[in-house]
């Protein structure tokens, strides 16, 4: 690698962490807090910037589908920042995906983790020693959730704005590692995990991360007994299953269910309840706010939007309704070709991690946020390393090829060909 491509290549990681360390601060105590919330700000402007002059001196590099794709997004959220008070959540995706063209995918997945994972115990260790508060609030869950999760829960918020946002961010970071290190995952490491998962429970209260947590943890074991028995051949590529249509079935089921919400309704009512509200919000929402081909920017659906007693947790309805028709329907396909990739080439791993990202933005609004930024840097990277399952089929050059791989364990983003051949 030359030595500009190394400093460029050093500039993207160094914007990148600063871009996730900037989210996570945004979402704490510290962004209500002077000067810490001015220094945010600028400082996420300036970050943007420098995304957007590294992105466009690399946009020559970018496939001219997603670069048509890239631009309609772009100037569709432009108009949305400038005339509806838009976030610049979608602008920092582009940007990166402009710049993060043949960067290396197990290093974006590693730096991510790493970086939200240290920032988050600043946070949280600023809580617990003073400098800002953490906010102590109860929860009372009737025995309609069932006996185990009935009763009062005490909820600390450790530092951030919302008092589920760690154990969110605890599932987010599980499943990034699922995809990394491409099931290479200790049994000590997922024991550790779910005892974690217990804590979090125990001290923010979440019921639904809690449960979806040690369903993510079952599904890797289930991968991995199947694989152990030989039930999953990974000597072709794979066909497209019904799991690749994740993201556009929840988006369906999101809004079906929340237009199809009435009070008369005694089943729906009863999931509202189990859900702590969030359909009878997001069908409030999308009554008054409507779908609208440019969205209506970054409050709406929110408490610090005009509705101000309704905040939408289905991350497809509060998509559609801030950033529009259009982008949300980039979005979902943008989504569902990522998970498409997965299943072609057979990577079962980050396939199920993102079904289970799939599911949990129906009850939590995560599809744009920084937390999701690494899986979107598969849609400009879509044959590398850490896709490929050990044995695919390769095409090149319209021949088609079978390159058996073994993985070095000692560095996840390294692959070794062990053989090729052409297939007759």
């Amino acid at each position: 690698m030359k030595k500009s491509s190394r400093s460029l290549n050093r500039l993207f990681y160094i914007l990148y962490i600063l871009y996730l360390i900037n989210g996570i601060l945004a979402e704490s105590q510290y962004s209500l807090l002077q000067p810490y919330s001015t220094i945010l700000t600028v400082m996420r402007y300036l970050d943007l910037a420098a995304f957007a002059v590294l992105g466009v001196s690399r946009s020559g590099k970018m496939n001219k589908t997603r670069m048509i794709l890239g631009l309609v997004t772009l100037g569709i959220t432009v108009i949305t920042v400038l005339f509806y008070d838009g976030g610049i959540g979608i602008l920092f995706i582009i940007f990166i995906l402009m710049a993060g063209k043949n960067r290396d995918l197990s290093t974006i997945f590693k730096t991510t983790v790493i970086t939200i994972v240290a920032t988050y115990l600043f946070v949280i260790l600023s809580s617990q020693v003073g400098i800002i508060p953490d906010n102590v609030g109860t929860r009372w869950i009737g025995n309609y959730a069932g006996s185990f999760f009935a009763g009062e829960y005490v909820r600390h918020a450790m530092g951030f704005l919302v008092s589920n946002q760690v154990p969110v961010t605890f599932l987010m970071v599980y499943i990034l590692i699922i995809g990394w290190t491409k099931g290479n995952i200790s049994l000590w490491l997922n024991t550790a995990f779910a005892l974690i998962n217990i804590y979090l429970f125990y001290n923010f209260g979440s019921r639904i991360v809690f449960v979806v947590t040690f369903v993510a943890i079952i599904v890797f074991y289930g991968i991995k007994i199947r694989e152990k028995l030989g039930k999953i051949s990974r000597h072709k590529t794979g066909k497209r299953s019904v799991l690749t249509y994740s993201f556009i079935g929840a988006a369906i089921i999101s809004f079906a269910v929340s237009l199809l919400y009435t009070s008369s309704s005694s089943t729906l009512q009863y999931l509202d309840v189990f859900f702590n509200h969030r359909i009878s919000m997001a069908s409030e929402a999308i009554k008054y706010y409507g779908i609208h081909f440019i969205g209506m920017g970054k409050d709406a659906a929110t408490y610090n939007g005009a509705l101000n007693t309704v905040t939408v947790d289905n991350g497809y309805v509060s998509l559609f309704i801030q950033n529009g028709f259009v982008v949300g329907i980039i979005v979902i396909v943008a989504l569902t070709y990522i998970t498409q990739k997965a299943t072609y080439y057979k990577n079962r791993y980050i396939l199920w991690a993102l079904v289970i990202f799939a599911a949990l933005n129906m009850i939590n609004a995560d599809l744009i946020s920084y937390r999701a930024i690494a899986w979107y840097c598969i849609l400009v990277n879509p044959q590398d390393q850490l896709l490929l399952s050990d044995e695919v089929l390769m095409k090149k050059r319209k021949r088609l090829f079978r390159i058996t791989r073994g993985s070095d364990r000692s560095r996840t983003s390294s692959v070794v060909v062990t053989a090729a051949r052409r297939v007759q």
